[in-house]
């Protein structure tokens, strides 16, 4: 496995253990980004709250709807996602929403979105930045965590509404 590929690994699996241990925030999202051999993989992890406007269960048609809503939303990351100097098309798409259609009752404290993107780009040697929208569609999103990997670099930045680009090279 390729080193980015490697750390990618690293980010995945360490952001949950690490979101576990108390790092869930509101308003602040996490996002991870590997950029390697023609691909782009990103991870996002949000808490509920911050896209549908609650946290716990839900409790009527209207939140079960709006998480699906969301859901959606999420499922089309070229509506919220620009790779500058890149030309990237989806692979693959995989949201997991919290609470499935069936649970009524509230059973966690916290709960969270969270999202994985794979990209097949052309030009990658051009791709120098990002540009993440998140924060026109979901308001209570008030900034994104971000460590990336890309042309043998890595680093890490805050994204907000105001800051919403990735600057990588």
């Amino acid at each position: 496995m390729r080193l980015a590929g490697a750390l990618f690994v690293v980010f995945f699996w360490a952001g949950p253990v690490a979101a576990e241990v108390g790092s869930h925030v509101h308003g602040k999202a996490m996002m991870y980004l590997v950029a390697e051999a023609g691909r782009i993989s990103v991870e996002l992890e949000s808490p509920t709250v911050d896209l549908v406007g609650f946290e716990h269960a839900p409790r009527s048609d209207v939140q079960k709807q709006r998480l699906e809503q969301v859901a959606r939303e999420l499922s089309k990351p070229d509506h919220f996602l620009e790779f500058v100097g890149a030309q990237c098309k989806p692979l693959s798409v995989e949201v997991k929403a919290p609470y499935s259609a069936e649970v009524t009752s509230d059973n966690s404290v916290h709960s969270g979105f969270r999202a994985s993107y794979q990209f097949k780009c052309d030009n990658l040697a051009e791709f120098n930045s990002v540009i993440v929208t998140l924060f026109e569609r979901f308001p209570g999103i008030h900034g994104i965590a971000v460590q990336w990997i890309s042309s043998g670099r890595q680093g890490a930045e805050l994204l907000t509404g105001k800051d919403n680009k990735l600057q990588m090279k």
